[in-house]
C-alpha cells in the first residue's frame, strides 16, 4: 500500500512540474521596454534573447545607434552544419530590428554585422523610420503600446521557425 502512496506522490508531482511553463519571448523581453542604447545591460540581454545570439561577437554603441557584429562558428560536425544551413540572417536581424526598436526608446540606427562561415562580411543597416514606414502595422502596434501583439506580428513577418 505504501508504494502504491509512494508512486500516486511521484506521479501527481512529475504531473504538476510538467504544467511550470518556461516564460514566453515577451516576459523575457518585457524588463526591457523603455530602455535606452546608453544601457549595456539592456542592450546585451536583449541581444541574448533574439536570434542568432550563438553567433553573437561584439556590440558597439553611440548615443543613438548600436552595431552588432555576428560570426559564424567554425563547422565541426553534421549537426553545426545542418543549423548553419538553416540560419538565414536577413530575416533574423528584421526581426532582431523590430524588437530592438520597440523597446530601445532612443535608437535611430541599427546596424548587423555578418561574417559567414567563409569570411566573407554582409552589413545590414536599417533606421527606425525606413523600418516603420516599410511595416506601418509594426508602427501602430508600437504606438499603442501593444508590446506582444507586436512581437506575434513581427514573429510572423520575419523569423523562419
Amino acid at each position: 500500500m505504501n508504494y502504491l502512496k509512494i508512486g500516486l506522490l511521484a506521479l501527481l508531482l512529475s504531473i504538476s512540474g510538467c504544467q511550470s511553463s518556461a516564460p514566453t519571448e515577451f516576459e523575457q523581453l518585457k524588463p526591457y521596454y523603455a530602455s535606452y542604447v546608453g544601457d549595456n545591460s539592456a542592450m546585451g540581454a536583449i541581444v541574448h534573447l533574439t536570434p542568432g545570439s550563438d553567433y553573437f561577437k561584439q556590440m558597439a554603441l553611440t548615443e543613438t545607434s548600436i552595431t552588432l557584429s555576428y560570426e559564424a562558428p567554425p563547422i565541426t560536425s553534421k549537426e553545426q552544419q545542418e543549423a548553419y544551413n538553416r540560419w538565414k540572417p536577413e530575416r533574423a536581424f528584421a526581426y532582431n530590428a523590430a524588437v530592438f526598436f520597440l523597446l530601445v526608446q532612443n535608437l535611430e540606427t541599427i546596424t548587423f554585422e555578418w561574417t559567414n562561415d567563409l569570411g566573407m562580411k554582409d552589413t545590414y543597416v536599417e533606421s527606425k523610420e525606413a523600418f516603420f514606414e516599410a511595416y506601418p502595422e509594426l508602427h501602430k502596434l508600437a504606438s499603442e503600446r501593444l508590446m506582444e501583439q507586436y512581437l506575434e506580428k513581427a514573429h510572423a513577418l520575419f523569423r523562419t521557425s
